[in-house]
């Protein structure tokens, strides 16, 4: 259905030569019968009873018989070994229990016997979901939708199969992957939503991420001890975002590495403590701090320098105990001679880089890569946390699924240990723009990214989405292919007009295909109700445009229809959330800006870039302030001319400065129109903008904002006092980065 990778199988390890003389294949099943019984050791953990009950129920499911569950081997029965208790030597080998990693596990048999087992906590219990996942065939795909095949007969074959995950840590972040039984059974071991004990338990990261604050409080210090907390032009921050500590302060490590040995006696379930920078910037400057970054060439020097004073001392006390760092924002680069401690894992973010291309399929990744590879040189510990959603917009189309199938091979073959796949975890219940396909498709490539990607996507959309699921698969293909050219870029903090991808005929086209699935499903409610889902992020980019004045996308006479069905799906799936950090409240006031929805302008004369280094061209007067001239001709940035140019957006009302000049990193320009009214009338206007603005009227000017900001239809609302006959407004807007333009409502 979908375009398919090269495919490469996984490699089964062959532990003994001995073994492959013996007969390798076993009928555990005949006719719905069978007179195996499955061994329990009477000093079984919890998750190995629980393991040996998933066995019992699942083969009754598969086939009919119902193996009993004993807890005293006979020398004559036939018995399937759960754990490596009391296993006979003829059936162990040359096994050594004790070799098993935390989770690698072992399926053999010997005779009439066969063993499931491995290490602890969880190995036994993967190999019993291995047992039924690659054997039986059993998949579990969403919570709703599992494949339990009907067999009345269960042969065994390919045996031994020793398996062992590729990432010790195995998190993606969606709600689907946080049920527990999809959990357990698709292999993973989330921190933030961990597995109970009783079943098998977790990876646990504790605290989880973004610790400064909790290992020195700002509550607690800064009032006396300001100077225990980052400087930042000049001035000691007390905030929990976007500022940081001193790492320099002897006393802030003295505090720090208090408050981790107290987490490491109270949270002995921990497999790592994380010793992680705030979030965002805000990185300290004072003397100290500031001589050992430069010195190091990255903020990651002084944290670094931190983390391994506490990895010293953790060390010496409690030698087991891992701790964890983040290599992130300003401490993505790592520093020139300082190496993390053997006890300290790197904790690597792949950060707000291309999202339409995997790793090595564009010369965005580069930067990355080469930090990688550069940290690769002076540890042999690190993690990865990468990011694969839409931050602002959860539902909105988001064909990032090369960087899906790619990126778990790319980071499996540096030898990264551990994997978070940071997703659209929406609540209460999901429904993120194909979230539960993702959810699945990771925890497979978690578990082994050497399978066939696409492969696995194939699938997951022919078993979930049944005879509707060609029209899925074209839905799919439609949107990968709209994505893959060069030119095509979108990372995680991007709005919808700035997805070129999305245009009037990808989403004409799409709601197409979505009807005829839908009209396909009608006779099945619960397909019915997953079709919706995956349509919902169609009608979500239509009224997000339909919002910012793209009738192309949506007219008015369509948009009640669509507004409605959009919040019909969205209680039927009882989705909370829109984008991270933001509440219920959110999809209310979303569905309020559609349905006021001004009028917009967007045909203006338009003229830059002029200079805006350090931001003085915000305050510089430059020619266009002077007087409006159709055929006047300019010196702009870096001496080139530049004329006067009528512009008139017909897709959206955002008059886009950064597409439409070069070059736009840095800058400001002029929008230019006159307003014709019969008579002085008042006329209120809806200004939005990235990212400075002012506003002239009449040559006179009314209106500054001199902000940074993501533009937004509204975000200011100005009165101009327009006099009978033809009045001029003049905007300016300038540049800081990132995105650069404006709306213009009235």
């Amino acid at each position: 259905m979908l375009r398919r990778c090269r495919n490469t199988l996984c490699t089964w390890t062959m532990a003994w030569m001995f073994l492959a003389c013996l007969p390798v294949s076993a009928q555990l099943v005949d006719g719905g019968r069978s007179d195996y019984q499955i061994y329990s050791s009477p000093s079984a953990t919890k998750t190995e009873q629980f393991a040996a009950r998933e066995l019992q129920t699942y083969i009754a499911q598969i086939s009919g018989a119902t193996l009993p569950i004993v807890h005293e081997a006979t020398p004559d029965g036939k018995l399937i070994y759960v754990g490596f208790q009391n296993v006979p030597p003829t059936l162990l080998g040359a096994l050594k229990p004790a070799s098993f990693g935390k989770e690698e596990y072992i399926i053999q048999r010997v005779g009439d016997g066969l063993l499931i087992a491995g290490g602890q906590p969880r190995g036994t219990l993967y190999g019993v979901i291995g047992l039924l996942k690659d054997h039986f065939g059993c998949r579990w795909y969403t919570k709703e939708v599992t494949k339990i095949p009907r067999a009345a007969t269960l042969q065994l074959g390919n045996l031994p199969d020793r398996q062992a995950p590729a990432f010790a840590s195995r998190e993606p972040w969606y709600k689907e992957a946080y049920d527990t039984h999809f959990a357990v059974h698709n292999r993973l071991n989330p921190s933030t939503v961990p597995v109970p004990e009783n079943m098998g338990g977790s990876f646990i990261m504790y605290p989880f991420v973004h610790t400064f604050n909790r290992l020195v409080p700002v509550e607690k210090y800064f009032g006396e001890h300001p100077e225990y907390f980052s400087l930042v032009d000049g001035k000691r921050q007390n905030k929990h975002f976007g500022a940081q500590l001193c790492l320099t302060n002897p006393e802030v490590v003295r505090i720090a590495t208090a408050s981790v040995l107290r987490w490491i006696e109270e949270h002995p379930e921990a497999d790592v403590f994380s010793i992680d920078q705030n979030d965002g910037y805000g990185f300290c400057e004072c003397e100290n701090c500031a001589a050992l970054d430069e010195a190091e060439g990255s903020q990651s020097g002084t944290v670094l320098n931190f983390v391994n004073q506490i990895a010293d001392v953790v060390a010496e006390k409690h030698p087991e105990v891992r701790l964890q760092t983040l290599a992130y924002v300003y401490s993505e680069v790592p520093p020139k001679t300082i190496k993390p401690r053997p006890n300290v894992t790197i904790r690597m973010c792949h950060y707000a880089y291309c999202s339409a291309h995997a790793i090595g399929q564009c010369d965005d990744h580069l930067p990355f890569v080469e930090r990688l590879e550069g940290w690769s040189k002076i540890t042999d510990s690190i993690t990865i946390w990468d990011y694969f959603t839409d931050f602002r917009h959860y539902l909105i189309p988001y064909p990032n699924f090369e960087s899906v199938i790619n990126h778990p091979r790319f980071y499996a073959e540096r030898n990264c240990t551990g994997l978070f796949a940071q997703g659209s975890n929406v609540r209460e219940a999901g429904g993120g723009e194909f979230s539960a396909l993702r959810a699945w498709v990771f925890a497979q490539l978690m578990w082994d990214p050497y399978q066939d990607g696409w492969a696995l996507i194939d699938e997951f959309v022919e078993n979930v989405y049944g005879p509707v699921a060609p029209f899925i698969a074209e839905y799919i293909q439609l949107a990968h292919a709209a994505v893959k050219p060069q030119e095509i870029t979108f990372s995680i903090f991007t709005n919808p007009d700035e997805l070129t991808y999305i245009t009037p005929e990808f989403i004409a086209q799409s709601e197409a295909i979505f009807r005829k699935a839908e009209a396909a499903a009608q006779s099945d409610p619960a397909l019915l109700r997953r079709v919706e889902l995956a349509h919902l992020p169609i009608h979500y980019a239509r009224l997000c445009f339909f919002a910012i004045g793209g009738r192309a996308y949506l007219s008015d006479a369509e948009m009640p229809a669509v507004l409605v069905e959009f919040q019909r799906i969205v209680a039927d799936h009882k989705i909370k959330q829109l984008g991270e950090g933001f509440g219920e409240e959110a999809i209310v006031e979303f569905v309020a800006r559609v349905e006021n929805a001004p009028d917009f302008v967007t045909d203006w004369w338009i003229i830059g870039p002029f200079d805006n280094t350090d931001r003085r061209g915000y305050d510089t007067i430059y020619p266009p302030e002077k007087g409006f001239d159709a055929t006047g001709n300019y010196a702009g940035v870096g001496g080139k001319m530049l004329p006067w140019a009528a512009y008139e957006n017909k897709l959206n009302a955002y008059i886009d400065f950064a597409k439409l000049m070069s070059p736009a990193d840095e800058g400001v320009a002029y929008a230019y129109r006159i307003f014709e009214v019969a008579q002085d009338t008042d006329m209120s206007v809806g200004l939005g903008s990235n990212d400075g603005i002012k506003l002239w009227l009449n040559g006179e000017l009314l209106f500054e904002s001199k902000a940074s900001r993501t533009a937004a239809p509204g975000q200011e609302i100005v009165t101009l006092s327009l006099k009978q006959g033809k009045n001029t407004v003049l905007v300016k807007v300038d540049q800081l980065g990132g995105g650069w333009g404006f709306y213009f409502s009235k």
